[in-house]
């Protein structure tokens, strides 16, 4: 699975060392810089602009927010394929949804943020 691209987005998370083992390991997604400040950045694709950040722990309840995220892994239902073998041994549960131009998988992060993989395909 490689997923190749992602404007920006920002997340709050509970525990940012589990956030950032499942961004990278599962969704092979390389950290670039991690901070003092409780800031991961990671690379999507040729986009350096996807960030995990610490909640504030003093919080009865920490914050976490965006509701769903989409990467593009590929531009054919091969890679989504490749994608579904790789979550199912990695133990990550996941649904299929057929759009009418592509088709993608819907799963959660660690903190329960709706994730979206899909292939774009090239007309």
């Amino acid at each position: 699975m490689n997923i190749t691209g992602l404007g920006r987005a920002s997340l709050k998370v509970r525990d940012l060392e589990k956030s950032a083992r499942f961004y990278s390991d599962i969704l092979r997604m390389p950290v670039i810089s991690e901070s003092q400040q409780g800031q991961v950045e990671l690379r999507a694709g040729r986009s350096n602009g996807f960030v995990l950040e610490s909640s504030n722990p003093r919080d009865s309840k920490p914050a976490i927010d965006v509701q769903h995220v989409a990467f593009v892994i590929g531009n054919n239902p091969r890679t989504l394929q490749a994608a579904a073998s790789h979550l199912s041994a990695n133990g990550v549960a996941f649904s299929e949804v057929a759009h009418e131009e592509y088709e993608s998988l819907y799963l959660r992060d660690p903190d329960g943020h709706l994730i979206e993989l899909y292939y774009w395909p090239e007309w």
